[in-house]
């Protein structure tokens, strides 16, 4: 999908040009021979190959989703097409915009390179127009047009197709490809499906590497300006080379990872309530990627049951306890990077003591929530068969006390000092609570409570007081009683998730369906599923002023 949406970017910003509004005359009725194209292998500079089950339903489903701000661009996708082609707006009813169209893009010096196929309904009378403002040549079943004027795209005939292409190596080359090889395979069962073969993977992850490189380059030349300006010392709290080097080994081992898949497939799918991209991704046998999915510990998303229906955002992750201990020595890294000389060997100690500890002790998944509003509130769930989680947090806590956190807390969140204690929270009793104290004019001071409840070790961390800590620790109503989270109880093979109720973050807007990330695995392939409701996706074209 994503690199649908690039050609049909591209296409949009090429639609400057505009279309005149001149009707053609009535062409006379002639018969012109269409010597079809052979089948042709992918072009050496495919990226990614895509199938429309029908353009016109899609766009006016885009419509529904963006509102306005498409329709102006053009009513029809007939239109857009001959907008940016820079045609003759009446040459739209000669395309067959309800039949499958198909598509390469293709990776170029410059911008993203593209060939575009869409059904003609009469294809004699289409030639016949065109003829009058070019010439026609045709070269083994492809038919490309010159233009007496620039236009913004190349054009050909090829069968019963009309190709439209970036640049004329794109035409020549992806032609044959588009027509005579996608066209020929059973349409698609989806509104978009695209694959991105082994290839094209290998250049697109080879794009990301570099740009990785190029933020980490901006990253350390912000650093060495921060280093002058402290007389060459690193900056207080953290060295940003230092931490930026854990940050890396993270995205650099999943690189790796991906950079091994064998094909992604994408499928889109768009209708009333929401617009779904759905991706597959195949990994080799026995490489990383392979290594990768395998470790993976799916499961369904009951996590959610029990997280507040007022929550703004809410993330779950599943993972095994390999995988648990791997990221507690990671963060043990960086913090340790981060605070460096500041912390002593004693205190570093005790804090990776209290992160293993959490990451032994709690179960094999974990939620975080974010609720807004009056009494803002972070709170965490997991499966606990003992207190081994909740007293590493309290060891992990009492690390705030010491210098080499007292110190960063102070300057960077204005925490005066903290005190420990036993707060009563009605329906719950007695609850272990750490406050952290802010100056007045500051900010309201945060608490942190914990308490476990059956197999579960919940922790809230609120800027609210009492009615805050109970109902992140105990929320009154929870996602399991919105009718629009019940579908996600059925969802299985999940490993992360990341929901966002827009209505929770702007009060006001009424009720919505989630907007959501999901990732796991199925049958030995990783996948990932983006969904936004439509509401959401028109609320933002409106506030940017689409």
């Amino acid at each position: 999908m994503s690199r649908l949406l690039a050609a049909i970017l591209l296409l949009l910003a090429l639609s400057l040009n505009g279309c005149r509004s001149r009707k053609p005359p009535p062409p006379a009725p002639t018969v012109q021979a269409a010597t079809e194209l052979a089948p042709a292998p992918a072009p050496e500079r495919l990226l990614a190959e895509i199938a429309v089950l029908s353009p016109s339903s899609l766009w006016t489903q885009l419509q529904h989703a963006f509102g306005a701000s498409l329709t102006a661009i053009a009513p029809t996708v007939d239109l857009l097409v001959c907008s940016a082609a820079g045609l003759d707006p009446a040459l739209g009813e000669l395309l067959d915009m309800d039949s499958p169209a198909y598509g390469a893009v293709l990776e170029n010096p410059g911008p993203l390179g593209f060939a575009i196929a869409v059904r003609v309904k009469d294809r004699t009378r289409l030639e016949t127009v065109l003829a009058e403002s070019g010439t026609w040549s045709d070269k083994e079943g492809l038919k490309t047009f010159k233009s007496r004027k620039t236009l913004p795209l190349e054009l050909a005939l090829a069968g019963s197709y009309l190709v439209l292409a970036s640049t004329p190596a794109d035409l020549e080359q992806a032609s044959a490809f588009v027509v005579a090889t996608l066209a020929r395979l059973p349409p698609p069962t989806g509104a978009v499906e695209a694959r991105v073969p082994r290839a094209a993977l290998g250049t697109l992850w080879t794009l990301a590497v570099r740009e990785w490189s190029g933020v980490k380059t901006l990253l350390l030349e912000q650093d060495k300006r921060m280093r002058d300006s402290h007389g060459g010392r690193p900056p207080d709290f953290g060295d940003p080379a230092a931490l930026l080097a854990g940050v890396d080994a993270f995205i650099q081992r999943r690189l790796t990872a991906l950079a091994d898949l064998d094909e992604a497939r994408l499928r889109v799918e768009a209708n009333d309530a929401r617009v779904t991209l759905d991706v597959t991704l195949k990994p080799r046998p026995q490489g990383p990627a392979f290594a990768f999915f395998a470790a993976m510990r799916p499961g369904d998303l009951s996590p959610l049951r029990g997280v507040s229906a007022d929550a703004a955002a809410v993330l779950v992750v599943r993972d095994d306890p390999a995988t648990r201990a791997s990221d507690a020595a990671d963060m043990g890294d960086f913090l340790e990077r981060g605070l460096g000389p500041r912390l002593a060997k004693g205190d570093l100690k005790k804090l990776r003591r209290s992160l293993d500890g959490w990451a032994a002790g709690r179960g094999d998944w974990l939620t975080t929530s974010l609720v807004l509003g009056e009494g803002k509130s972070l709170a965490l769930r997991t499966p606990s068969e003992n207190d081994a989680a909740l007293s590493a947090l309290r060891q992990g806590l009492e690390l705030a006390e010491r210098p080499g956190f007292r110190e960063p807390l102070k300057v960077l969140l204005s925490i005066q000092d903290q005190y420990r204690g036993t707060l009563g929270v009605p329906g719950l009793g007695g609850v272990d609570v750490v406050t952290f104290r802010r100056p007045k004019g500051r900010g309201k001071s945060w608490r942190v409570g914990w308490l476990k409840r059956q197999t579960e070790a919940r922790v809230v961390l609120t800027e609210g007081g009492t009615e805050s800590l109970r109902a992140g620790l105990a929320p009154p109503r929870t996602l399991e009683d919105d009718p629009s989270m019940k579908r996600l109880f059925g969802m299985t093979d999940v490993t992360f998730a990341f929901l966002v109720q827009p209505a929770r973050l702007e009060p006001g807007q009424g009720a919505s369906e989630p907007a959501m990330l999901l990732h796991g695995r199925r049958e030995g392939d990783g996948w990932i599923r983006v969904e936004v409701p439509t509401s959401a996706l028109g609320r933002l074209a409106r506030g940017r002023g689409f």
